[in-house]
């Protein structure tokens, strides 16, 4: 079996939300992201280069489908909705936990001696 490589730039991220004001899901289309590509954006962020969590979201997605608003509206409903303080913190651990769950098929845990 080879590996197959597919050309897309962004994929389906599942954000869920559970919060006193909203409960449930929604996709966020995350950017695809090198390895070196995280670590100079990780850079950035530790020299506060990131003006806030707005800019890190900006970085890190295209866009957003599920969300009760208009068609156009995504961004600013996320980042300055009614709710923006959740929303926020959820997409930007959705995006690093996924990273955590994915996993090599073939990897086998070290043997201990």
């Amino acid at each position: 079996m080879a590996l197959i490589l597919n050309q897309i730039t962004t994929f389906p991220l599942t954000v869920k939300i559970d919060c006193p004001a909203a409960k449930g899901e929604f996709t966020a289309h995350a950017k695809i992201k090198t390895k070196p590509e995280n670590k100079a954006l990780l850079d950035r962020i530790e020299a506060g280069e990131m003006a806030d969590d707005a800019d890190l979201v900006r970085e890190l997605f295209d866009g957003f489908e599920g969300l009760p608003c208009d068609a156009g509206q995504e961004f600013p409903f996320v980042l300055e909705g009614p709710l923006s303080a959740y929303l926020v913190p959820a997409l930007i651990q959705a995006y690093y936990e996924q990273y955590g769950s994915a996993r090599v098929g073939n990897s086998k845990p070290r043997s201990r001696r």
